[in-house]
């Protein structure tokens, strides 16, 4: 389903913008709210997106995430028909590598864009406590030999059960070779200061009188500590 919604972004959201764009270039009244509508609708989503704030469904979230390139291609199209040289220069240009891209990864590339979106489906999602979503991804599988997990915890909103916020990023991957351990890249932060080891897979389970989530496999440990709240 991720890869389907991204290659239908991909490929109609150039299309789709420019008609949205030609239908009202002429109605003054209507084109302005048109534009107050993208403009807006960019500003809440990279705000969102910079929070760490997003929906409980992927499949929605990557549907908002193709609005929002939906944004950015329609005012491309205002751009380029903007009769100052210097903006139609610069959003024409813009146009060949956003669009140039889009439509390469779609058609070219996309058995390679089939693996990246995978990376952006959870593998494992299990809640932990009565706010706190741990979710396991996949990664490296498309660009690298050896690939890992990268886990994610996340909050829901007490006002909005529907969102949740990622407050915690963890990534365990290495390369395949007889120093493995040399080639870890963590991504540590407050909940736990330990360096990550490479793995493909966790066993998961979650002490509710300490606050901690353990992560085992194999001979493999891994302690996140969590604050009472979390």
């Amino acid at each position: 389903m991720t890869w389907i919604i991204i290659l239908i972004a991909l490929w109609l959201n150039p299309i789709i913008s420019s008609g949205i764009f030609r239908r009202t270039k002429h109605k003054t009244g209507l084109n302005k709210k048109v534009v107050k509508v993208f403009f807006l609708f960019t500003i809440i989503i990279i705000a969102a997106i910079i929070m760490g704030i997003s929906t409980i469904s992927i499949s929605l979230d990557l549907i908002v995430i193709s609005l929002l390139h939906l944004s950015v291609c329609f005012f491309l199209w205002v751009g380029y028909f903007r009769k100052i040289k210097a903006i139609k220069i610069i959003s024409l240009l813009l146009m060949i590598v956003v669009f140039g891209i889009g439509y390469l990864l779609s058609t070219v590339g996309i058995l390679g864009l089939a693996f990246a979106s995978a990376e952006y489906e959870p593998l494992k999602s299990i809640r932990i406590n009565n706010t706190t979503v741990y979710k396991e991804y996949g990664v490296g599988n498309a660009t690298t030999s050896w690939g890992g997990i990268r886990i994610c915890l996340f909050r829901n909103l007490s006002w909005f059960p529907f969102f949740e916020r990622q407050f915690f990023e963890k990534e365990y991957v290495g390369g395949l070779n007889e120093n493995m351990e040399n080639k870890i890249f963590p991504k540590d932060s407050y909940v736990n200061s330990k360096a990550s080891f490479h793995s493909d897979e966790f066993t998961t389970k979650y002490d509710s009188l300490r606050h901690e989530l353990v992560l085992s496999n194999e001979d493999k440990r891994d302690t996140l500590h969590l604050e009472p709240n979390r």
